[in-house]
């Protein structure tokens, strides 16, 4: 299942490295995923999806999290479901962008 995703995203990020205007700046929001206590890095994972694609000076930039998130406050850490409790384990957002070659 997880290469099924990445292999879709490889495609998509493959379409979208075709028709963005060279100089053009793509970006997403991401948070790191936590399953069975393990943090997975989504974030980086998608960086080097960009660079592998064609697109340069990719960066993943910690989003600020005060009081707005893109997703609930946590992940219970053995189930990796999201929680609203905010004591259950976090889940760091990030924002990931890269410009399209010229």
């Amino acid at each position: 299942m997880l290469r099924a995703y990445v292999q879709n995203l490889r495609t998509h990020l493959a379409e979208v490295s075709r028709v963005v205007a060279p100089g053009g700046l793509v970006v997403y929001s991401v948070a790191n995923s936590v399953r069975a206590g393990r943090i997975f890095d989504l974030a980086a994972g998608l960086a080097q999806l960009l660079d592998e694609v064609g697109f340069s000076d990719v960066h993943a930039v910690p989003r600020v999290q005060a009081g707005r998130r893109i997703l609930p406050p946590g992940r219970d850490a053995r189930s990796g479901r999201f929680s609203s409790d905010p004591r259950k384990a976090g889940v760091r957002e990030y924002v990931v962008y890269g410009a399209a070659r010229l």
